[in-house]
């Protein structure tokens, strides 16, 4: 009886980890007057009405310059950008440092129901202060946001605001190889027995030369035998 076996292994030669950043100007649900994708650079709304104890008044004169963008932020991707403040006094075109703030949408609404935002019940994510901002902020949560812009009067000046959306993934790849194993056993020869005192020779091989020397051995015996007989039948014959 022969049997045979075989195995089968499956062994992880690697894995990679492999990061992906993409990027994405951001699109703006809202945007000052003027402003587009380009670079065009805007200019300061004014604020004329301010809110107590819910009335509405009038106002005059100016309390402050603002306007703002409303975009939709996904929580862990990374919003980067840079703006360049300018103001034009009589004679000359200047650098000159602006509010800058990044509001959720509840506290843009607690922004615009402030006295001009001069009082400090409103938060914010991110403030600077500066005529030129380099932005680099991790959004903490879905939702919507706002980037804020404001100064106080007299303000005539531009802004340029430029802002993209950088997400990150991160995909594993396992690279495996599968080998396989042929293994096989050594023949087996069962015998079975129905004469329990007698067991067969377990190697036939030599059994021709065996045979053929018992045969010589017999005829030898024979002819030693003949050859005695004959030397006594000559030793005891009478003689003539």
């Amino acid at each position: 009886m022969q049997y045979s076996t075989s195995s089968l292994a499956t062994t992880t030669y690697s894995t990679v980890q492999i990061t992906t950043t993409t990027s994405q100007l951001i699109h703006y649900d809202s945007t000052p007057y003027g402003y587009n994708d380009q670079g065009v650079s805007f200019s300061l709304s004014t604020l004329y009405k301010i809110q107590i104890g819910g009335a509405q008044l009038s106002d005059p004169s100016p309390c402050l310059y603002y306007d703002y963008f409303l975009f939709n932020a996904t929580k862990g991707h990374e919003i980067r950008g840079h703006f360049e403040a300018y103001q034009r006094p009589p004679y000359a075109v200047i650098k000159a440092p602006v509010n800058f703030y990044i509001l959720s949408l509840y506290q843009l609404q607690d922004f615009k129901h402030s006295y001009c935002g001069w009082y400090d019940h409103w938060s914010w994510e991110v403030y600077a202060s500066a005529s030129s901002y380099d932005l680099d902020w991790i959004v903490p949560q879905n939702g919507e946001y706002a980037f804020l812009f404001l100064a106080a009067p007299p303000y005539y000046g531009t802004i340029t605001l430029s802002a993209k959306d950088y997400s990150t993934t991160v995909q594993s790849s396992t690279v495996t190889y599968t080998s396989t194993g042929a293994y096989t056993l050594q023949s087996t020869q069962l015998i079975v027995s129905t004469q329990p005192n007698i067991t067969p020779p377990s190697s036939t091989s030599n059994y021709p030369l065996a045979l053929i020397a018992l045969i010589i051995i017999i005829g030898l015996l024979i002819t030693l035998i003949t050859l005695r007989k004959k030397r006594q039948a000559q030793q005891f014959a009478p003689s003539k």
